[in-house]
């Protein structure tokens, strides 16, 4: 309903009390908001996806790459570390770390499995030892 129509049927003086209620409820919802955690206020000020991970096989390297994706503030890199699979050992080991990106140079041409040990899923096999 238009405020014209409601100043015809009930007044000036009953239109502004009951904006002003609204008003206030609005200040109120906003005082609330503002008063929560500070933790909270900044998850909801940065806007960041969880980690996210990828890992690539380009010409005589292996690249991983891990971020967090953010809507509002710059991308966020994050730790990674490729991981190569030793078929004498049957363990898992570190070929590269860094933040953001960690790169693995190469040096023959054996086929190799490789993970991202922030998320194991993320793996390739390679013609890369």
């Amino acid at each position: 309903m238009s405020r014209q129509r409601i100043r015809g049927r009930v007044g000036r003086r009953a239109v502004a009390l009951v904006l002003a209620a609204v008003a206030g409820v609005n200040v109120a919802g906003s005082a609330a908001a503002a008063a929560a955690s500070p933790a909270h206020r900044v998850a909801t000020t940065l806007a960041c996806t969880e980690p996210q991970y990828s890992l690539h096989h380009v010409g005589m390297k292996i690249s991983g790459l891990g971020y967090r994706y953010c809507s509002v503030n710059p991308d966020e890199p994050v730790a990674v570390t490729v991981q190569r699979y030793s078929t004498a050992t049957g363990v898992w080991q570190a070929v590269a770390s860094g933040l953001g990106e960690a790169n693995y140079q190469c040096t023959g041409t054996g086929r190799r499995m490789y993970r991202i040990a922030q998320r194991p899923s993320v793996g390739l096999t390679a013609d890369c030892s």
